[in-house]
Protein backbone atom coordinates (compact mmCIF):
# COMPACT_ATOMS: atom_id res chain seq x y z
CA UNK A 1 0.00 0.00 0.00
CA UNK A 2 1.32 3.40 -0.92
CA UNK A 3 0.30 6.18 1.44
CA UNK A 4 0.69 9.85 0.65
CA UNK A 5 -0.74 12.58 2.81
CA UNK A 6 -1.73 15.94 1.44
CA UNK A 7 -2.43 19.04 3.50
CA UNK A 8 -5.61 17.39 4.78
CA UNK A 9 -3.89 14.30 6.22
CA UNK A 10 -6.30 13.86 9.11
CA UNK A 11 -9.25 13.37 6.76
CA UNK A 12 -7.14 11.04 4.61
CA UNK A 13 -6.25 8.95 7.65
CA UNK A 14 -9.86 8.82 8.81
CA UNK A 15 -11.02 7.79 5.33
CA UNK A 16 -8.42 4.99 5.21
CA UNK A 17 -9.45 3.74 8.65
CA UNK A 18 -13.14 3.71 7.70
CA UNK A 19 -12.38 1.81 4.49
CA UNK A 20 -10.31 -0.77 6.39
CA UNK A 21 -13.13 -1.36 8.88
CA UNK A 22 -15.68 -1.71 6.07
CA UNK A 23 -13.52 -4.24 4.22
CA UNK A 24 -13.10 -6.31 7.38
CA UNK A 25 -16.53 -5.99 8.99
CA UNK A 26 -19.03 -5.69 6.12
CA UNK A 27 -18.64 -9.38 5.15
CA UNK A 28 -19.32 -10.35 8.78
CA UNK A 29 -22.50 -8.26 8.85
CA UNK A 30 -23.57 -9.71 5.50
CA UNK A 31 -23.04 -13.25 6.83
CA UNK A 32 -25.19 -12.46 9.89
CA UNK A 33 -27.87 -11.08 7.58
CA UNK A 34 -27.86 -14.24 5.42
CA UNK A 35 -27.86 -16.65 8.36
CA UNK A 36 -30.25 -14.91 10.76
CA UNK A 37 -32.70 -12.92 8.66
CA UNK A 38 -36.23 -13.88 9.69
CA UNK A 39 -35.19 -15.57 12.93
CA UNK A 40 -36.37 -14.36 16.35
CA UNK A 41 -34.40 -11.54 17.96
CA UNK A 42 -33.77 -13.81 20.94
CA UNK A 43 -31.84 -16.14 18.62
CA UNK A 44 -30.14 -13.40 16.59
CA UNK A 45 -28.88 -11.29 19.49
CA UNK A 46 -26.34 -13.79 20.93
CA UNK A 47 -24.91 -14.48 17.46
CA UNK A 48 -24.61 -10.76 16.73
CA UNK A 49 -23.05 -10.13 20.14
CA UNK A 50 -20.40 -12.80 19.61
CA UNK A 51 -19.57 -11.76 16.04
CA UNK A 52 -19.26 -8.08 16.94
CA UNK A 53 -17.27 -8.80 20.09
CA UNK A 54 -14.90 -11.03 18.07
CA UNK A 55 -14.51 -8.16 15.58
CA UNK A 56 -13.55 -5.79 18.40
CA UNK A 57 -16.77 -3.80 18.53
CA UNK A 58 -18.16 -2.49 21.80
CA UNK A 59 -21.91 -1.86 21.80
CA UNK A 60 -24.39 -1.00 24.49
CA UNK A 61 -27.19 -3.48 25.10
CA UNK A 62 -29.62 -1.11 23.35
CA UNK A 63 -27.37 -0.89 20.27
CA UNK A 64 -26.96 -4.66 20.22
CA UNK A 65 -30.72 -5.07 20.47
CA UNK A 66 -31.17 -2.67 17.52
CA UNK A 67 -28.69 -4.59 15.35
CA UNK A 68 -30.34 -7.91 16.23
CA UNK A 69 -33.82 -6.52 15.51
CA UNK A 70 -32.74 -5.12 12.13
CA UNK A 71 -31.14 -8.41 11.11
CA UNK A 72 -34.17 -10.35 12.34
CA UNK A 73 -36.43 -8.11 10.24
CA UNK A 74 -34.29 -8.79 7.17
CA UNK A 75 -32.62 -5.39 6.99
CA UNK A 76 -29.07 -5.47 5.61
CA UNK A 77 -26.78 -3.33 7.74
CA UNK A 78 -24.35 -1.41 5.54
CA UNK A 79 -21.32 0.33 6.98
CA UNK A 80 -20.78 3.84 5.64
Amino acid sequence: MNVRFNGDWEKDLERMAVEAVKEKDQPMLDRLHREYSGRPVSEVKPAVAKALRDAGWTLSNDELEDYARLISEGTRIVLK
